[in-house]
């Protein structure tokens, strides 16, 4: 799931206010109020709420539909690739690599 809409705009006025500080100070405090005005048009149209709520439903769906096939999704090796796996056959392989390995598992951790 994302990130809420007001983590967004504090990360927004975080990143603005460490790039005005990088700025020569004489146009500092200009740049500061056009990025503040900014900001509250941001805030009042509410357009990043409806955003939000968009990707939110967006999410629900796909885990619904993941869910419902009986499918999950795994990190791939140790790259940053994911593949999408049928739940059993991921429960498979992990029981495998267990039993191979002679490995069990600690009460509590299943």
């Amino acid at each position: 799931m994302g990130k809420p809409p007001k983590q967004y705009i504090n990360e927004i006025v975080f990143d603005t206010e460490n790039a005005i500080r990088q700025l020569d100070p004489k146009i500092q405090s200009p740049i500061r109020f056009l990025a503040a005005t900014k900001i509250k048009q941001i805030l009042t149209s509410n357009v990043y709420s409806i955003l939000h709520k968009r990707l939110q439903y967006n999410n629900n769906q796909a885990k619904d539909i993941l869910h419902k096939n009986n499918l999950t999704i795994v990190r791939a090796d140790k790259n940053k690739t994911m593949a999408i796996i049928q739940t059993d056959i991921l429960e498979q392989k992990i029981n495998t690599f267990l039993q191979e390995n002679h490995m069990t598992l600690l009460k509590g951790s299943h």
